[in-house]
């Protein structure tokens, strides 16, 4: 399965798709945030975050990067905000 079709699932709700980006990604995203923020529980809320706001704009990932790249990129906004 592709970067494509596992997002295209995950925007659709399928758990297993769900349960897969966050298993594989979750970490990569908790670490750039506590980079980030320097406060762990901060990191962690919005880390979180950025997992809820990738499954709705989930449908407009395109797979002209990678999903680590969208995802941090997610992160990244949810740190400014």
């Amino acid at each position: 399965m592709g970067d494509l079709d596992l997002v295209r699932r995950f925007a659709q709700g399928e758990c297993r798709a769900a349960e897969e980006v966050v298993r594989v990604y979750y970490p990569h995203v908790l670490r750039t945030l506590i980079l980030l923020c320097r406060d762990k529980d901060l990191a962690e809320d919005l880390t979180q975050d950025t997992f809820v706001k990738a499954r709705f704009r989930a449908m407009a990932f395109e797979g002209a990067g990678t999903v680590k790249a969208w995802l941090t990129k997610i992160a990244f906004r949810e740190y400014l905000q």
